[in-house]
């Protein structure tokens, strides 16, 4: 296998996923913060470098089902509102990243 096809079959987890904005950790921090009832969505999102939605979508667990059900059901109509151009760039974009990350771990394994 040609090492580019390789490094597509590296799952990205962790910090390795740059779509992940917060760490575990960080999200136990926001809804022991949040139980206490002292702080709203917004101090907290300013406080941990987020958006005000992940807040609370991490301090209510039953929105963020109806959300991610939301998206289940109605994909087709956010696939066509990025568009084909913009997601083959992101295709592509992640593709690289991916081949760099192998290349990364195959200079410090030798």
């Amino acid at each position: 296998m040609k090492p580019y096809a390789k490094a597509q079959l590296i799952p990205l987890e962790g910090l390795n996923d740059r779509r992940r904005v917060l760490t575990d950790e960080q999200k136990e921090q926001i809804k022991e913060i949040y139980a206490k009832g002292n702080i709203g969505t917004r101090p907290l999102a300013r406080m941990f470098g987020c958006s005000r939605s992940l807040v609370v979508l991490i301090v209510n667990p039953e929105r963020a089902r109806k959300v991610q059900e939301r998206f289940k059901a109605h994909w087709r109509d956010y696939a066509k509102r990025y568009g084909n151009a913009a997601h083959a760039k992101a295709i592509r974009n992640t593709r690289n990243y991916k081949y760099a990350l192998y290349k990364a771990a195959q200079t410090s394994a030798a």
